[in-house]
Protein backbone atom coordinates (compact mmCIF):
# COMPACT_ATOMS: atom_id res chain seq x y z
CA UNK A 1 0.00 0.00 0.00
CA UNK A 2 1.18 3.37 -1.03
CA UNK A 3 2.89 5.44 2.09
CA UNK A 4 0.53 8.54 0.79
CA UNK A 5 -2.56 6.37 1.62
CA UNK A 6 -1.65 4.70 4.68
CA UNK A 7 -1.02 8.36 5.51
CA UNK A 8 -4.20 9.74 4.36
CA UNK A 9 -6.31 7.14 5.79
CA UNK A 10 -4.56 7.19 9.25
CA UNK A 11 -5.53 11.05 9.13
CA UNK A 12 -9.44 10.77 8.29
CA UNK A 13 -9.43 8.05 10.80
CA UNK A 14 -7.68 10.48 13.17
CA UNK A 15 -9.82 12.87 12.41
CA UNK A 16 -12.77 11.34 12.78
CA UNK A 17 -11.85 9.83 16.58
CA UNK A 18 -11.48 13.52 17.48
CA UNK A 19 -14.57 14.27 16.15
CA UNK A 20 -16.62 11.67 17.93
CA UNK A 21 -14.34 12.64 20.85
CA UNK A 22 -15.48 16.23 21.31
CA UNK A 23 -18.69 15.28 20.49
CA UNK A 24 -18.86 13.04 23.54
CA UNK A 25 -17.47 15.15 25.96
CA UNK A 26 -19.67 17.92 24.55
CA UNK A 27 -22.95 15.76 25.33
CA UNK A 28 -20.96 15.41 28.39
CA UNK A 29 -20.29 18.61 29.75
CA UNK A 30 -23.14 20.47 28.35
CA UNK A 31 -25.55 21.91 30.86
CA UNK A 32 -28.77 20.47 30.89
CA UNK A 33 -31.72 22.43 29.72
CA UNK A 34 -33.44 24.70 31.55
CA UNK A 35 -37.48 24.21 31.31
CA UNK A 36 -39.75 27.49 32.76
CA UNK A 37 -42.17 25.14 33.44
CA UNK A 38 -43.48 25.99 37.20
CA UNK A 39 -41.16 28.77 37.45
CA UNK A 40 -41.30 32.50 39.36
CA UNK A 41 -39.95 34.30 36.77
CA UNK A 42 -38.88 38.48 37.48
CA UNK A 43 -38.42 40.86 34.84
CA UNK A 44 -37.13 44.43 35.36
CA UNK A 45 -38.12 46.83 32.38
CA UNK A 46 -41.30 44.58 32.03
CA UNK A 47 -43.77 46.67 30.76
CA UNK A 48 -42.54 47.17 27.02
CA UNK A 49 -39.89 46.72 24.71
CA UNK A 50 -37.64 43.10 25.10
CA UNK A 51 -38.82 43.26 28.51
CA UNK A 52 -42.79 42.86 28.38
CA UNK A 53 -41.45 40.20 25.57
CA UNK A 54 -39.28 38.28 28.14
CA UNK A 55 -42.90 38.28 30.14
CA UNK A 56 -45.09 37.17 27.67
CA UNK A 57 -43.03 34.17 26.41
CA UNK A 58 -41.68 33.16 29.78
CA UNK A 59 -45.73 32.72 30.73
CA UNK A 60 -46.20 31.15 26.79
CA UNK A 61 -43.48 28.48 27.88
CA UNK A 62 -45.30 27.66 31.14
CA UNK A 63 -43.67 29.70 33.81
CA UNK A 64 -46.24 29.29 37.03
CA UNK A 65 -45.84 33.46 37.66
CA UNK A 66 -44.43 36.44 36.20
CA UNK A 67 -43.52 39.48 37.87
CA UNK A 68 -43.10 42.52 36.28
CA UNK A 69 -41.21 45.30 37.81
CA UNK A 70 -41.24 49.14 36.04
CA UNK A 71 -41.89 52.72 36.43
CA UNK A 72 -45.04 53.59 34.75
CA UNK A 73 -47.67 52.29 36.52
CA UNK A 74 -50.07 52.86 34.03
CA UNK A 75 -47.80 50.76 30.99
CA UNK A 76 -47.68 47.72 33.97
CA UNK A 77 -50.94 47.74 33.83
CA UNK A 78 -51.75 47.27 30.58
CA UNK A 79 -48.51 44.85 29.89
CA UNK A 80 -49.91 42.75 32.97
CA UNK A 81 -53.37 42.54 31.03
CA UNK A 82 -51.43 41.58 27.85
CA UNK A 83 -49.54 38.82 29.53
CA UNK A 84 -52.99 37.56 31.38
CA UNK A 85 -54.59 37.57 27.73
CA UNK A 86 -51.82 35.62 26.44
CA UNK A 87 -51.18 33.28 29.57
CA UNK A 88 -54.64 32.96 31.45
CA UNK A 89 -53.08 30.27 33.61
CA UNK A 90 -49.99 32.46 34.86
CA UNK A 91 -49.95 34.60 38.32
CA UNK A 92 -49.04 37.89 36.55
CA UNK A 93 -48.04 40.80 39.09
CA UNK A 94 -46.71 44.08 38.46
CA UNK A 95 -44.38 46.54 40.66
CA UNK A 96 -43.67 50.01 40.56
CA UNK A 97 -40.30 50.84 41.37
CA UNK A 98 -37.18 52.29 39.73
CA UNK A 99 -34.01 50.11 40.04
CA UNK A 100 -31.54 52.66 40.52
CA UNK A 101 -33.73 53.18 44.06
CA UNK A 102 -32.06 50.53 46.08
CA UNK A 103 -34.34 50.69 48.46
CA UNK A 104 -37.56 51.00 46.14
CA UNK A 105 -35.95 47.46 43.66
CA UNK A 106 -35.68 45.62 47.15
CA UNK A 107 -39.29 46.51 48.42
CA UNK A 108 -40.41 45.21 44.75
CA UNK A 109 -38.54 42.11 44.96
CA UNK A 110 -39.88 41.30 48.30
CA UNK A 111 -43.57 41.91 47.28
CA UNK A 112 -42.95 39.67 44.19
CA UNK A 113 -41.86 36.84 46.31
CA UNK A 114 -44.41 37.07 48.91
CA UNK A 115 -46.67 36.56 46.22
CA UNK A 116 -44.97 34.00 43.52
CA UNK A 117 -42.05 32.81 46.30
CA UNK A 118 -38.75 32.79 45.21
CA UNK A 119 -37.86 33.95 42.28
CA UNK A 120 -36.57 31.04 39.83
CA UNK A 121 -35.78 33.13 36.40
CA UNK A 122 -34.68 37.02 36.86
CA UNK A 123 -34.56 39.28 33.80
CA UNK A 124 -32.39 42.23 34.72
CA UNK A 125 -33.32 43.74 31.84
CA UNK A 126 -34.23 47.64 32.71
CA UNK A 127 -32.00 50.12 31.29
CA UNK A 128 -31.90 53.74 29.41
CA UNK A 129 -30.06 55.20 26.29
CA UNK A 130 -28.56 58.42 25.55
CA UNK A 131 -26.77 59.27 22.40
CA UNK A 132 -24.11 61.74 21.88
CA UNK A 133 -20.49 62.23 20.85
CA UNK A 134 -18.35 62.08 24.11
CA UNK A 135 -16.65 66.06 23.96
CA UNK A 136 -20.58 66.98 24.07
CA UNK A 137 -22.31 64.64 26.51
CA UNK A 138 -24.27 65.70 29.38
CA UNK A 139 -22.66 64.70 32.95
CA UNK A 140 -25.76 64.76 34.45
CA UNK A 141 -27.42 62.70 31.50
CA UNK A 142 -24.34 60.44 31.89
CA UNK A 143 -24.91 59.91 35.84
CA UNK A 144 -28.53 59.17 35.09
CA UNK A 145 -27.50 56.72 32.91
CA UNK A 146 -24.66 55.04 35.11
CA UNK A 147 -27.18 54.85 37.60
CA UNK A 148 -29.70 53.04 35.85
CA UNK A 149 -28.00 50.25 33.44
CA UNK A 150 -24.90 49.69 35.95
CA UNK A 151 -26.08 50.41 39.47
CA UNK A 152 -30.05 49.23 38.67
CA UNK A 153 -28.59 45.84 37.81
CA UNK A 154 -26.70 45.59 40.75
CA UNK A 155 -29.44 46.68 43.60
CA UNK A 156 -31.48 44.27 41.20
CA UNK A 157 -29.70 41.34 41.63
CA UNK A 158 -28.84 41.87 45.55
CA UNK A 159 -32.20 42.49 46.07
CA UNK A 160 -33.48 38.83 44.61
CA UNK A 161 -29.86 36.64 45.22
CA UNK A 162 -29.82 35.87 48.79
CA UNK A 163 -33.45 33.44 48.26
CA UNK A 164 -32.10 32.39 44.87
CA UNK A 165 -29.27 30.85 46.58
CA UNK A 166 -31.36 28.66 48.61
CA UNK A 167 -31.80 25.56 46.08
CA UNK A 168 -35.50 24.39 45.13
CA UNK A 169 -35.63 20.50 46.03
CA UNK A 170 -39.46 20.30 45.81
CA UNK A 171 -40.84 17.30 43.90
CA UNK A 172 -40.84 17.64 40.30
CA UNK A 173 -38.74 20.78 40.34
CA UNK A 174 -35.40 20.77 38.17
CA UNK A 175 -33.56 22.92 40.97
CA UNK A 176 -32.02 24.77 38.51
CA UNK A 177 -32.32 29.19 38.78
CA UNK A 178 -31.09 31.37 36.48
CA UNK A 179 -30.21 35.38 36.24
CA UNK A 180 -29.99 36.98 32.95
CA UNK A 181 -28.53 40.46 32.68
CA UNK A 182 -29.32 42.18 29.55
CA UNK A 183 -26.17 43.95 27.97
CA UNK A 184 -26.45 44.75 24.55
CA UNK A 185 -24.00 44.54 20.75
CA UNK A 186 -22.02 47.37 22.48
CA UNK A 187 -21.02 44.99 25.69
CA UNK A 188 -18.32 43.75 23.30
CA UNK A 189 -17.63 46.40 21.31
CA UNK A 190 -18.51 50.33 21.12
CA UNK A 191 -19.96 52.76 18.25
CA UNK A 192 -20.25 56.13 17.76
CA UNK A 193 -21.79 58.47 20.05
CA UNK A 194 -22.66 55.75 22.17
CA UNK A 195 -19.86 56.12 24.33
CA UNK A 196 -21.54 56.19 27.67
CA UNK A 197 -23.93 53.88 26.83
CA UNK A 198 -21.35 50.95 25.81
CA UNK A 199 -19.65 51.92 29.04
CA UNK A 200 -22.86 50.81 31.13
CA UNK A 201 -22.96 47.61 28.40
CA UNK A 202 -19.25 46.63 29.03
CA UNK A 203 -19.83 47.05 33.06
CA UNK A 204 -22.88 44.89 32.96
CA UNK A 205 -20.77 42.34 30.85
CA UNK A 206 -18.13 42.47 33.75
CA UNK A 207 -21.20 42.16 36.29
CA UNK A 208 -22.00 39.43 35.02
CA UNK A 209 -18.87 37.33 34.34
CA UNK A 210 -18.10 38.39 38.03
CA UNK A 211 -21.50 37.02 39.27
CA UNK A 212 -20.80 33.67 37.03
CA UNK A 213 -17.63 33.14 38.93
CA UNK A 214 -19.06 34.28 42.51
CA UNK A 215 -21.84 31.74 41.85
CA UNK A 216 -19.59 28.91 41.56
CA UNK A 217 -20.66 27.42 44.93
CA UNK A 218 -23.96 27.65 43.72
CA UNK A 219 -24.27 25.47 40.70
CA UNK A 220 -28.00 25.35 40.55
CA UNK A 221 -27.77 29.44 39.48
CA UNK A 222 -26.91 30.37 35.94
CA UNK A 223 -25.96 33.08 34.83
CA UNK A 224 -26.41 34.57 31.00
CA UNK A 225 -25.82 37.71 29.13
CA UNK A 226 -28.05 38.97 26.77
CA UNK A 227 -26.95 40.91 24.07
CA UNK A 228 -29.89 41.50 21.14
CA UNK A 229 -29.33 43.37 18.08
CA UNK A 230 -30.43 46.64 17.88
CA UNK A 231 -34.46 45.79 18.68
CA UNK A 232 -37.77 47.57 17.73
CA UNK A 233 -38.31 49.24 21.04
CA UNK A 234 -38.51 52.63 22.33
CA UNK A 235 -34.78 53.22 22.52
CA UNK A 236 -35.19 52.85 18.44
CA UNK A 237 -36.54 56.65 18.73
CA UNK A 238 -33.52 57.80 20.53
CA UNK A 239 -30.78 56.30 18.35
CA UNK A 240 -32.72 57.62 15.36
CA UNK A 241 -31.69 61.10 16.56
CA UNK A 242 -27.99 60.50 16.84
CA UNK A 243 -25.42 60.21 13.61
CA UNK A 244 -24.82 56.56 14.27
CA UNK A 245 -26.87 55.11 10.83
CA UNK A 246 -25.11 57.96 8.82
CA UNK A 247 -21.82 56.87 9.81
CA UNK A 248 -22.32 53.19 9.26
CA UNK A 249 -23.77 54.19 5.83
CA UNK A 250 -20.99 56.46 4.87
CA UNK A 251 -18.81 53.55 5.70
CA UNK A 252 -20.02 50.60 4.60
CA UNK A 253 -22.71 51.86 1.94
CA UNK A 254 -25.38 49.23 1.55
CA UNK A 255 -24.14 47.03 3.85
CA UNK A 256 -24.27 49.73 6.82
CA UNK A 257 -27.91 50.03 6.53
CA UNK A 258 -29.07 49.75 10.34
CA UNK A 259 -32.08 47.15 10.62
CA UNK A 260 -33.87 46.74 13.84
CA UNK A 261 -34.97 43.33 14.48
CA UNK A 262 -38.31 42.74 16.10
CA UNK A 263 -38.52 42.59 20.14
CA UNK A 264 -40.32 38.69 19.67
CA UNK A 265 -37.49 37.36 17.52
CA UNK A 266 -34.79 38.72 19.85
CA UNK A 267 -36.15 37.28 23.27
CA UNK A 268 -37.24 34.13 21.36
CA UNK A 269 -33.72 33.35 20.10
CA UNK A 270 -32.22 34.11 23.43
CA UNK A 271 -34.67 32.33 25.60
CA UNK A 272 -33.59 29.14 23.16
CA UNK A 273 -30.25 30.44 24.14
CA UNK A 274 -30.46 30.38 27.77
CA UNK A 275 -32.23 26.87 27.85
CA UNK A 276 -28.85 26.04 26.14
CA UNK A 277 -27.18 26.60 29.12
CA UNK A 278 -25.39 29.61 26.95
CA UNK A 279 -23.25 32.16 29.04
CA UNK A 280 -23.13 35.01 26.09
CA UNK A 281 -26.24 35.09 23.94
CA UNK A 282 -26.95 37.19 21.07
CA UNK A 283 -29.14 36.88 18.12
CA UNK A 284 -28.19 37.37 14.80
CA UNK A 285 -25.46 35.78 12.97
CA UNK A 286 -23.77 39.06 12.30
CA UNK A 287 -23.40 39.71 16.04
CA UNK A 288 -21.83 36.43 16.44
CA UNK A 289 -18.30 37.66 14.75
CA UNK A 290 -18.30 40.44 17.64
CA UNK A 291 -18.85 38.12 20.07
CA UNK A 292 -16.45 35.66 19.36
CA UNK A 293 -13.91 38.98 19.25
CA UNK A 294 -14.59 39.95 22.98
CA UNK A 295 -14.94 36.29 24.32
CA UNK A 296 -12.12 37.03 26.25
CA UNK A 297 -12.28 34.77 29.17
CA UNK A 298 -16.11 34.18 28.99
CA UNK A 299 -17.41 31.12 30.16
CA UNK A 300 -18.89 28.44 27.73
CA UNK A 301 -21.41 25.62 27.99
CA UNK A 302 -19.19 23.20 26.15
CA UNK A 303 -15.67 22.32 24.87
CA UNK A 304 -17.04 22.54 21.29
CA UNK A 305 -18.02 25.88 21.22
CA UNK A 306 -14.64 26.63 22.90
CA UNK A 307 -12.84 25.00 19.74
CA UNK A 308 -15.13 26.45 17.15
CA UNK A 309 -14.69 29.98 18.38
CA UNK A 310 -10.69 29.58 18.88
CA UNK A 311 -10.88 28.77 15.19
CA UNK A 312 -12.72 31.62 13.72
CA UNK A 313 -11.32 34.48 16.17
CA UNK A 314 -7.86 35.09 14.55
CA UNK A 315 -10.24 35.38 11.58
CA UNK A 316 -12.67 37.63 12.93
CA UNK A 317 -9.92 39.75 14.45
CA UNK A 318 -8.19 39.85 11.16
CA UNK A 319 -10.87 41.09 8.92
CA UNK A 320 -12.25 43.78 11.77
CA UNK A 321 -8.68 45.31 11.54
CA UNK A 322 -8.83 45.59 7.86
CA UNK A 323 -12.73 46.20 7.12
CA UNK A 324 -14.67 47.42 10.41
CA UNK A 325 -13.04 49.92 12.08
CA UNK A 326 -11.42 51.31 8.83
CA UNK A 327 -14.79 51.76 7.76
CA UNK A 328 -16.28 53.00 10.66
CA UNK A 329 -13.62 56.30 10.55
CA UNK A 330 -14.47 56.34 6.39
CA UNK A 331 -17.87 56.84 7.84
CA UNK A 332 -17.22 59.80 10.42
CA UNK A 333 -14.66 61.61 8.02
CA UNK A 334 -17.02 61.39 5.22
CA UNK A 335 -19.85 62.87 7.73
CA UNK A 336 -17.55 65.56 8.57
CA UNK A 337 -16.45 66.81 5.39
CA UNK A 338 -19.79 67.27 3.84
CA UNK A 339 -20.94 68.89 7.11
CA UNK A 340 -18.30 70.65 9.36
CA UNK A 341 -17.53 69.11 12.53
CA UNK A 342 -20.40 70.81 14.00
CA UNK A 343 -22.66 67.79 12.56
CA UNK A 344 -21.51 65.70 15.49
CA UNK A 345 -23.93 66.23 18.50
CA UNK A 346 -26.36 68.25 16.56
CA UNK A 347 -28.69 65.08 16.77
CA UNK A 348 -29.02 64.72 20.47
CA UNK A 349 -31.59 63.44 22.81
CA UNK A 350 -31.46 62.74 27.02
CA UNK A 351 -34.40 60.72 26.28
CA UNK A 352 -35.27 60.57 29.69
CA UNK A 353 -38.33 58.57 28.48
CA UNK A 354 -36.32 55.81 27.59
CA UNK A 355 -35.55 54.25 31.16
CA UNK A 356 -38.12 50.96 31.10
Amino acid sequence: MPWWLIFMIAGLSFGAFLSILLAVLSWLLYPKPLAFTGKHVLVTGGSKGLGLEWAIQSAQDGARCISLIGRDKARLQAATERVRSLAPEAIVSAYSADVSDEEGISQAVAEAEAVGGTIDVLIANAGTLEVSKLESHSPTTARRLLDVNIVGTLNTIQAALPKMKIKDTKPGSDGFRSIVLVGALESFIPSFEHGIYAASKYAVRALAETLHVELGPYPHIRVSLFCPSRAATDLQGVEETSNYSDVMRAGLGKRGAVTYQSPAKAVSEGIKSLKMGRFAITTRYGAYWFRVLGFGAMPQPSLFSVIFEGIFMAVFRILSVIFVVPAWRKGVVKLWKNNGEEMVGLKHSAAPESVV
